[in-house]
């Protein structure tokens, strides 16, 4: 079994101080990153025996996800995971494809191989699978894409491995750097272009680039939408050790390891949660030694130790991206077998069904209390479901009545106790 790293207690997040009061503490004790998980095996596209094997790459706010998954004729494709089903994507003609990010209107980018055997940039979108050409190299990789569709990637000049950086958008695909080599990784929903040019980290805007520095020889992966980058750098410089780190208005944090020497970041989201891989101290049996980490709330905690016991997961190696509702995806040792994963915190889930047992707990009259259950009770389906925003409006339904009784069937006390947890929930599902 997977060997678990150290854990870094963390402190509770500003909004959620905000939004308890010391009666809510006393109902959800639990502190932020004390969350549940589920997990799930995202499957194959029917590959079995030595081709069962997927990996997720990319996954976007409506739960989305992408990456590559082996066929039932011992190749990989590009998938997308939707609604509980693995749709193959296919090609650009020929036999391998690969997809690396998902925007939030479903647009899927990646690399394909066509039928004149060369790697090309690919979006799919509207179900079908768009060939973007190059800037005149051997092959090209399409890394990222925003919600406005801008695709950003990287072109491979020569058989030498010089590249370039892209940006695809309305139609066309334009040298960012001109000359310069690098390739861009990350592209934000405000056109922000996280690449490198010039042998620099640097980002990309209307024109302009910012050269970023890490404070010693780094590699950035991920930029989320305030701008703020991951990756992996020396530290200290020159000292051997490559952390995980998070670069944010003009400054490093070291986000450490779970216990090992190394640790590399792979994605951020706009909620400042990063994941990524770190290695363990000593070395477990299995792989390579590398756990995924989701660090949040200024804390690293491997996520083999947030997933149910006897979950068939003998290891969840890497974690390549978060949304903002803090899923997560990756791949792990499933079974024996390399396999796609999808994460889903329960937040909002463990906080309804605390609240549930706090209003059987208040003695209130049965026509109140099963009024206000039966809110709570379609909430919580509708969360499990990912019905978002049935949810929300469950529970603002919730509050309403709780609102409409108060220093009625309800004590003003209680009122408050109860709308209090509530928009802990709201948060947490969260609603806008």
């Amino acid at each position: 079994m997977c060997k678990k790293g150290l854990f870094i207690e963390g402190h509770i997040g500003v909004w959620m101080r905000f939004a308890l009061s010391a009666l809510v503490c006393l109902i959800f004790s639990a502190p932020a990153w004390a969350v549940d998980y589920t997990i799930t095996d995202l499957g194959t596209l029917g590959g079995t025996t030595s081709y069962a094997r997927s990996y997720a790459r990319g996954i976007n706010n409506n739960g989305q996800v992408v990456g590559a998954a082996g066929t039932a004729d011992g190749l990989e494709h590009a998938f997308l995971y939707s609604n509980g089903s693995m749709l193959d994507l296919g090609t650009l003609g020929g036999t391998y494809s690969y997809a690396f990010s998902i925007n939030n209107n479903g647009q899927v980018v990646g690399s394909a191989v066509t039928d004149e055997d060369q790697n090309h940039a690919f979006l799919y979108s509207n179900g079908s699978m768009i060939d973007l050409g190059t800037l005149g190299g051997m092959s090209s990789y399409a890394r990222d894409i925003n919600n406005n569709g801008q695709v950003v990637g990287y072109d491979i000049l020569d058989e030498y491995g010089e590249m370039r950086a892209f940006l695809y958008s309305n139609g066309s695909m334009m040298d960012l750097f001109p000359g310069s080599g690098g390739g861009a990784v990350g592209i934000n929903n405000n056109g922000q272009v996280l690449g490198s040019a010039y042998g620099s980290t640097v980002i990309y805007s209307n024109g302009n680039i910012n050269y970023l520095d890490f404070g010693g020889p780094g590699d950035a992966y991920g930029i989320n939408d305030n701008a703020q980058v991951v990756g992996s750098y020396e530290s200290p410089p020159g000292g051997g050790s490559w952390h995980a780190f998070l670069y944010s208005n003009g400054s490093t944090i070291d986000l450490g390891t779970l216990s090992g020497r190394s640790s590399t970041a792979f994605s951020i989201n706009n909620n400042d949660q990063v994941v990524g891989w770190s290695r363990l101290l000593p070395p477990p049996d299995e792989g390579d030694g590398r756990h995924a980490f989701l660090f949040s709330n200024g804390s690293m905690m491997d996520l083999n130790s947030l997933i149910p016991a006897n979950s068939g997961w003998t290891c969840l190696i890497v974690a390549y991206d978060i949304n903002d509702r803090g899923q997560i995806v990756g791949y792990g040792d499933f079974n024996g077998q390399d396999r796609a994963f999808l994460l889903t915190p329960a937040y909002a889930e463990q906080w309804i069904g605390s609240l549930i047992e706090t209003v059987n707990s208040l003695d209130l009259k049965q026509g109140i209390t099963t009024s206000l259950e039966a809110k709570l009770h379609a909430a919580l389906n509708a969360a499990h479901a990912n019905e978002k925003t049935t949810a929300c409006n469950l529970m603002n339904a919730f509050i309403n009545t709780v609102s409409a009784q108060s220093a009625k069937k309800i004590t003003v006390d209680q009122a408050n106790q109860l709308i209090a947890a509530a928009w802990q929930i709201k948060a947490a599902l969260p609603c806008h």
